[in-house]
């Protein structure tokens, strides 16, 4: 059988395609699986009548204390976040006013921002508003921006406030 005869290189080779697949694949899980692979070709290096149980122990065993300690160690380490909303667009939204794209129908309605138009709900207890109507965002559920009625007050010198 194939696995009786496992050399130490057969472990650093599948380290090495470990590693050259972390560099084509986003994030670093592989990375860990590949530094488990060495110490695993380590220790048959070292100890060469080791058998294939104790070898998947030692593999196993590695790739989850690299991992763990890794997570741990870039968690401990990395300072908070200079772009805090990135993946969370519509949060950047909340407190804006936007003009409705049409009127609002069973709570919900459309509003038109940059080149996108976004899905909105009316906050509990709002009342259906008519297109044109100027709304703004109170929260984000998911994609979809939750609005309440807004009234521009006018400006100290008579023009109307514009919404942003």
């Amino acid at each position: 059988m194939f696995f009786d005869d496992l050399a130490f290189w057969h472990w650093f080779a599948l380290a090495a395609v470990f590693i050259v697949i972390e560099i084509f694949v986003p994030g670093i899980a592989f990375l860990w699986l590949g530094i488990a692979g060495l110490v695993t070709g380590g220790f048959l290096f070292f100890f060469p009548s080791m058998g294939i149980e104790i070898q998947g122990i030692i593999f196993a065993v590695v790739a989850v204390i690299t991992t763990v300690a890794a997570r741990v160690l870039i968690r401990r380490t990395s300072g908070p976040s200079d772009r805090p909303g990135l993946n969370q667009r519509g949060h950047s939204h909340v407190g804006s006013v936007y003009i409705l794209v049409g009127d609002t129908k069973n709570g919900h309605g459309k509003v038109h921002i940059g080149d996108t138009v976004w899905s909105v709900e009316l906050s509990p207890g709002a009342v259906e508003i008519p297109a044109g109507s100027s709304v703004r965002v109170v929260d984000v559920k998911g994609a979809t921006l939750v609005v309440e009625p807004f009234a521009a007050a006018p400006a100290p010198n008579g023009s109307e406030a514009v919404p942003h």
